[in-house]
Parts: C-alpha cells; sequence; structure tokens
C-alpha cells in the first residue's frame, strides 16, 4: 500500500489497518495481523502506528509490527522508533534502532533486545522462519496461511521446537515437511483438518 507521502505499507496475511493523516501527525491503527512499514523522514508530521497493547511513533524508517491477542511485537530494520506501551503501563517507552526489536505485553514493555528482523519479515518473500521455535506457536503460525488447520494432540509437543523454512505459498509442502523437522505424525480428520500426534 503506496501512502501519498511516499511512505509504504505491507500487510501480512489475515491483517487489517486503518490510515489516518493530518496536517501536524500521520497515524495508523493495525487493528489486527501484521504489518511492515517503509516511512518517509517528516519530522514535523510523525508516524504514529497503534496497534493493541503498544504505540510506535518515528519520523522515518523501516521497521515491522505484529499485533497478537495478548501481545505485540516491534522490530527495527533501519532508522529508530519509540515504542510507548498502552494501557496502566503507559507512561513506559523505549527507543529501538536497527537490529532491535521488543513485546509489548498487558504488563508493559519488555527490554530492548537484539532480533532477527529478516526472519521477522521474511512473510514479505513468501516465507516462514523458524529457530527454535515451540511446535505451538510455529503450528499457531501454520495456520495463519494454511488453507487447511491444524491441531496437537499430546502434552508432549509443547517441549518440542522446530527450526527450518517453509513457503507460504506451496501449502500442502507444510503438512509434509512437518514429520522432517519435528518428531511428528500428521493424521487427516477430514474436512480440512489435521492432527499432530507423537511419535512413539
Amino acid at each position: 500500500m503506496a501512502l501519498p507521502d511516499r511512505t509504504s505499507i505491507d500487510l501480512n496475511t489475515d491483517s487489517r489497518a486503518v490510515v489516518r493523516y493530518y496536517a501536524d501527525r500521520r497515524e495508523v491503527d493495525l487493528e489486527a495481523g501484521e504489518a511492515s512499514f517503509s516511512v518517509s523522514a517528516d519530522a514535523s508530521r510523525p508516524f504514529v502506528v497503534r496497534a493493541g497493547l503498544a504505540a510506535v511513533r518515528v519520523t522515518g524508517t523501516r521497521f515491522n509490527v505484529r499485533r497478537r491477542e495478548d501481545a505485540t511485537e516491534v522490530s527495527v530494520s533501519s532508522g529508530s522508533v519509540e515504542v510507548r506501551a498502552a494501557g496502566w503501563a503507559f507512561w513506559r517507552r523505549e527507543t529501538l534502532g536497527p537490529g532491535q526489536g521488543l513485546l509489548a505485553t498487558r504488563d508493559g514493555l519488555t527490554p530492548a533486545a537484539a532480533v532477527d528482523v529478516a526472519a521477522a519479515t521474511a512473510w514479505r518473500e513468501g516465507r516462514i522462519v523458524f529457530n527454535n521455535t515451540p511446535l505451538p506457536q510455529a503450528v499457531a503460525e501454520l495456520n495463519r496461511y494454511a488453507p487447511f488447520v491444524i491441531r496437537l494432540d499430546g502434552a508432549r509437543l509443547a517441549r518440542v521446537r522446530v527450526a527450518g523454512t517453509l513457503n507460504v505459498d506451496s501449502p500442502s509442502t507444510l503438512l509434509e515437511l512437518l514429520p522432517r523437522i519435528a518428531p511428528v505424525r500428521v493424521q487427516a480428520e477430514g474436512q480440512g483438518r489435521y492432527v499432530l500426534t507423537p511419535t512413539p
């Protein structure tokens, strides 16, 4: 999505944003999902993204915001952003530079830390990157893109971690690859539903 000031916004799957421009500021409400921003510099009109538990303020930079039900993730590719917590912890603020990210939760903001921004924004190139990712989190991510639904059956699977890169444009390969990157079996339940169970 190209905006009048040469700012661009890329929306991930199942994402929704509302853009409002005013004389003294530019605002985006990320109502659901994830977006990557490349913001045109304009010190006189700050760019603010509101996403659930966080508000991100910039003048010109590239960054990624993902809004989850219980948290908001922010990572920066270039430039810098100021992240402010929402709710009772609104006074908490953190500044992020290139290669840094944080998590905004109901308890406030985590400290700024180094993150793999390339992995966080791989969705822009049609890829999902897992790096020692808990299997429940990986399955939730797969369910965002696939035309089918995967569920876990077995408490042991919560302790499994996976690593690998998947192409979201070929969702059928996801089910084929899962047993190769995790100790699981895939069983069809019908009507586009699959269940993962631990291997013996």
